[in-house]
């Protein structure tokens, strides 16, 4: 990863400064594929936890990584789906490319988890002990994917909207999901790389906090995520349909010189 950004934006303010661009269709990347479980499967209770990875979260280089609360899918497709059409970008949408970690969990639990079923076969109750287990390593998996993923992306885009977070200040936010504090706290840490040659375009989201359980506020530090505005993202499309006329187009560069103060806004 190289730079991140901190967007505050909504679904409204987005309409409004690009109409022409709420309809467009999120294209996930065909270079993610969803098969089944049955490659992981070493015997009867022993999963490759890689091979899980490799065929539930499968991984690849991508320019945009895209973090975005749960409640903000729409917003996530129509911006990422924006990237996509004017910059030609790949951007990565988690749960537009990968299978629900909620669908893995029932798999794993029906396989291994049951601890009594009714007289037609169906699971009448699960072992509380096993699910623990279960729900550890998928999560854990989930992850580690997650992190592969935003080190392989070259840019990292945080959707601040009133559903990701719950306070926040020059320095940090808190949040209710945990995965987004997983996602945030590892861009303050994660390696910067210089980016190689841009790409062309793609898409895959964030996971978010997908349980219905008790709610935790995390707290996470965001001094490595520069502001992002609407503005600045109108200001990027019209310079690079500008530099498009002239060949000389870099999407990504150019963002970078607009939020580093060296394209005038």
């Amino acid at each position: 990863m190289y730079k991140a950004f901190n967007f505050k934006i909504s679904q409204t303010e987005f309409r409004g400064k690009f109409p022409e661009y709420v309809d467009l269709t999120f294209t996930p990347s065909n270079l993610f594929t969803k098969t089944t479980m049955d490659g992981a499967v070493k015997s009867l209770w022993t999963l490759n936890a890689d091979e899980i990875r490799k065929t539930w979260f499968s991984e690849c280089q991508i320019d945009i990584f895209l973090s975005h609360s749960r409640k903000d899918i729409e917003l996530a497709k129509m911006f990422g789906a924006y990237m996509q059409k004017v910059f030609g970008l790949n951007v990565f949408i988690d749960s537009e490319a990968w299978y629900h970690m909620d669908t893995m969990l029932k798999e794993l639990d029906r396989k291994y988890c049951v601890s009594e079923r009714n007289p037609d076969g169906t699971v009448k109750t699960y072992s509380y002990d096993n699910r623990n287990v279960t729900t550890a390593h998928v999560h854990m998996i989930l992850s580690h994917a997650l992190t592969k993923m935003i080190d392989n992306a070259e840019c990292f885009i945080f959707l601040n909207t009133e559903n990701s977070t719950t306070r926040q200040d020059e320095s940090s936010i808190d949040t209710l999901s945990p995965w987004l504090f997983h996602e945030l706290a590892i861009v303050e840490f994660i390696e910067e790389k210089k980016p190689q040659p841009i790409s062309e375009g793609f898409t895959c989201d964030s996971a978010d906090n997908r349980s219905y359980g008790p709610s935790l506020k995390y707290s996470v530090e965001t001094k490595r995520l520069r502001s992002l505005t609407l503005d600045q993202v109108k200001l990027w499309q019209d310079h690079f349909f500008l530099r498009q006329i002239k060949k000389t187009s870099q999407p990504l560069s150019i963002l970078y010189d607009i939020v580093d103060r060296r394209t005038r806004v």
